[in-house]
């Protein structure tokens, strides 16, 4: 525990603790965020990045976001 303590006071310890906790809640949080269905395929094949999809599209229509935090 000590060695966790201690790890936590440098910089560079508290960035690699708030980055674990960012990835852990997304991970937990992810599928309920997720704007679109990450499996279903639609007609916007290959769009780039838009407001109504962020990322874009893949060649079969998915959600680039939605299949990131899924």
């Amino acid at each position: 525990m000590k060695a966790i303590t201690d790890a936590l006071r440098t910089r560079a310890g508290a960035v690699a603790a708030i980055v674990l906790a960012a990835v852990l809640v997304l991970a937990v949080t992810g599928p309920f965020l997720a704007p679109y269905d990450a499996l279903k395929n639609s007609a916007d094949i290959l769009h780039p990045p838009s407001a109504q999809h962020w990322f874009g599209t893949d060649y079969l229509g998915r959600d680039v976001l939605s299949r990131m935090l899924a």
